[in-house]
């Protein structure tokens, strides 16, 4: 999942709680554990994202269209400036199936993420 556009740090930090907290919810209601980690993590960037790209090509054996700001673990969140170009290195992909209806997995997840508790632990 990606989303931008938010114009601070704090506001995307409070966002992924709630995303967080709406996905969760809607795992407990389905009666479904997962182990995830929802800590950020550091993003320190390359001095040359061009070279980057180019030193990937060689590495992977695959063009890589630069430029490459950072490299990044798929499976876990990251904060970052929508200007940068970050790679997100990952296993495989994941795949949801949902057996409900949609509107049912979409008002849990609003319920889990609108949640005062959510609110209450983030301004802590």
């Amino acid at each position: 999942m990606t989303a931008q556009g938010f114009p601070s740090e704090e506001e995307a930090r409070d966002y992924l709680s709630r995303v967080w907290a709406g996905l969760m919810w809607l795992l407990l209601s389905r009666e479904l554990s997962t182990t995830a980690v929802l800590e950020t993590q550091t993003v320190a960037y390359v001095d040359d994202p061009m070279k980057a790209a180019e030193n990937l090509s060689k590495r992977f054996g695959h063009t890589i269209d630069g430029p490459v700001d950072r490299l990044i673990d798929g499976s876990r969140p990251a904060i970052y400036p929508t200007t940068k170009q970050l790679r997100p290195l990952t296993g495989e992909d994941v795949a949801f199936i949902v057996t409900t209806p949609k509107s049912s997995v979409l008002d849990t997840f609003a319920e889990g993420s609108s949640s005062r508790e959510v609110t209450k632990t983030h301004s802590r």
